[in-house]
């Protein structure tokens, strides 16, 4: 998306507090007073606001309203959660690096970010994705061997944004 609001309009049209995360606008708008929080939540549970007729992640703008620059890469929510854009809670991201942070997937059933149960075998796999390409990091008897293999290589190859979790 080209970014066409210019840092002083932004600032004219919305105050935002990086302690909270919060804009709020600046002048009265139909439906909405002066010092209302800006924006909503779009299915996906960032914060969207419309300005001058154009969509704006507020994620974005923070950075921009910040730093007076478009981030030049994604902007990573490091806590995971979408819609708290607390300026400590933002940094910017390449893809893979923003990818590494992702939640453990709802689906898993190891309790274990990276680690699945080999029935065929009778043993813990751990496997961690880089750059698009799985990774094998072997094969254990003990859960928690698995856990570290994936822990460690997470380390190695996400450093700070990495996110290994678990659940047991």
């Amino acid at each position: 998306m080209t970014q066409t609001i210019t840092q002083e309009r932004l600032r004219e049209l919305l105050t935002y507090n990086p302690e909270t995360g919060i804009f709020t606008w600046n002048k009265p708008r139909p439906r909405c007073s002066t010092g209302l929080p800006a924006g909503g939540i779009t299915p996906f549970g960032y914060i969207r606001i419309n300005l001058e007729r154009k969509p704006y992640q507020a994620h974005r703008l923070a950075w921009f309203y910040t730093h007076g620059r478009w981030p030049t890469c994604e902007i990573d929510h490091i806590n995971g959660d979408r819609a708290d854009n607390r300026l400590i809670n933002l940094r910017e991201a390449t893809p893979s690096q923003n990818q590494a942070n992702k939640a453990m997937r709802s689906d898993n059933t190891s309790g274990v970010k990276g680690v699945t149960w080999d029935k065929s075998r009778g043993k813990w796999v751990a496997a961690i994705h880089v750059n698009r390409k799985r990774i094998s990091l072997g094969r254990y008897k003990d859960i928690e061997e698995a856990a570290a293999a994936y822990e460690a290589a997470s380390s190695i190859h996400f450093g700070p944004y990495g996110r290994p979790e678990r659940t047991i």
